[in-house]
């Protein structure tokens, strides 16, 4: 999956795969935490 770069004191960049329903996000320490359970119609916008 594509990283986008994010503005944030803590985050570095974050990416969503629809098909698995993945996302992923880059801390600045180097962590990388994914997740698939994450939908993005359970999101309110």
């Amino acid at each position: 999956m594509d990283r986008i770069p994010v503005n944030s004191s803590n985050l570095i960049t974050v990416g969503y795969d629809a098909a698995s329903q993945t996302l992923e996000v880059e801390f600045k320490d180097g962590t990388v935490y994914s997740t698939s359970t994450f939908r993005l119609s359970s999101t309110k916008r």
